[in-house]
């Protein structure tokens, strides 16, 4: 092995581990313009509809007190 193939060998390295943390970066970046898109268009459909934030809460209470219900009825068998 001469000093060529050591320099070809260590760049290669060098160039996959940058272009990994690059890519890594971009995909990072496009998570959190998704979260902040998808955050947008749920405060336009709240916006626009602002009946489904309590349909959605009166759903979420009435599944939550059967739950309730269930385990006391399981307790006292």
């Amino acid at each position: 092995m001469n000093m060529e193939m050591i320099n070809e060998v260590v760049q290669a390295i060098v160039s996959g581990t940058m272009t990994g943390i690059c890519l890594g970066f971009i995909v990072l970046g496009l998570a959190a313009i998704w979260k902040w898109f998808f955050g947008v268009v749920k405060r336009v459909v709240l916006f626009l509809f602002p009946g489904i934030a309590t349909w959605a809460q009166r759903r979420r209470e009435a599944k939550h007190l059967d739950e309730d219900e269930e385990e006391k009825q399981e307790w006292m068998k």
